[in-house]
């Protein structure tokens, strides 16, 4: 089942959950799990997403920490951060620490496309790449976003500013 049609499924079953008796929505879990082959957890989650995203205390502001490597470190870069109003910070030489969030984006990456996988040509990596990298972005939740997906996010952030 493609991305988007599990987006669709999620929506078309969503409000069916939130009116749902406690029983009920245990077979529509069940059910949203075994079709979307999600775990039991981020099913949940993404039923009771719009609760965890108008809860969200977390406050952003216009920031990005990059490592030290010549893209981030070049003048181009600093001068479209400035030109943006982002403050750009970079982490401190041989400190994964300092820059967990690429980090542990590289992991899941890893754990999630690399490391499962056995590619044939280069078309099969880039496609796979590709699935993963709409997915990390629309559906996948980020705990330094307060748990919600960017795309959620990026709207959250649009609207308090607009307000």
């Amino acid at each position: 089942m493609s991305q988007k049609a599990k987006r669709e499924y999620l929506n078309e079953i969503k409000p069916r959950y939130k009116n749902a008796s406690k029983s009920e929505k245990k077979k529509i879990l069940n059910e949203f799990c075994k079709v979307c082959r999600y775990n039991r957890k981020y099913a949940i989650y993404l039923l009771n997403r719009r609760e965890l995203l108008t809860n969200s205390k977390k406050k952003r502001t216009g920031r990005r920490r990059s490592d030290n490597s010549s893209q981030p470190t070049s003048i181009k870069y600093e001068n479209n951060c400035d030109t943006l109003g982002i403050k750009h910070m970079t982490t401190s030489h041989s400190n994964p620490k300092g820059n967990a969030d690429t980090e542990r984006f590289y992991r899941t990456f890893k754990e999630e496309v690399v490391w499962v996988n056995m590619f044939d040509t280069v078309e099969d990596t880039t496609r796979s790449v590709q699935s993963f990298l709409t997915f990390y972005n629309n559906d996948y939740p980020h705990s330094t976003l307060g748990n919600i997906i960017p795309v959620d996010f990026i709207k959250q952030l649009n609207l308090n500013q607009a307000a």
